[in-house]
């Protein structure tokens, strides 16, 4: 078994585990594929994971082809959120919440 993880992704957890749902249990191949097609940053970022995790794999076992390695699990865990204000009408302001997320990716061959 093999890992990867990236951390203080900038990008909601919420978006890029409902893209990680889809992968699991997927060949590595056809998952950096189908994330390659899709417009989401967090597709890109994800992709990223699953492309380290395979190449970790790689240096373990070299004469291995990586596209044949299955996604065991995805772990998208919230990061720290950072705290800005936007000044609104009339003195006041509104909160925005700058979120992030940490992504382990687990493959199996």
């Amino acid at each position: 078994m093999s890992y990867a993880k990236k951390s203080y992704v900038g990008i909601s957890r919420r978006k890029v585990a409902r893209l990680g749902r889809d992968c699991i249990n997927s060949k590595v191949g056809l998952a950096t594929f189908r994330l390659s097609t899709l417009p989401q940053a967090a597709a890109h970022e994800l992709r990223d994971v699953i492309r380290s995790a395979a190449a970790n794999y790689l240096v373990k076992h070299p004469n291995f082809n990586t596209d044949d390695l299955l996604i065991e699990n995805i772990i998208v865990e919230a990061g720290p959120t950072v705290k800005r204000m936007l000044p609104r009408a009339r003195g006041s302001a509104d909160r925005i919440a700058k979120r992030s997320c940490h992504i382990k990716v687990y493959l199996k061959g």
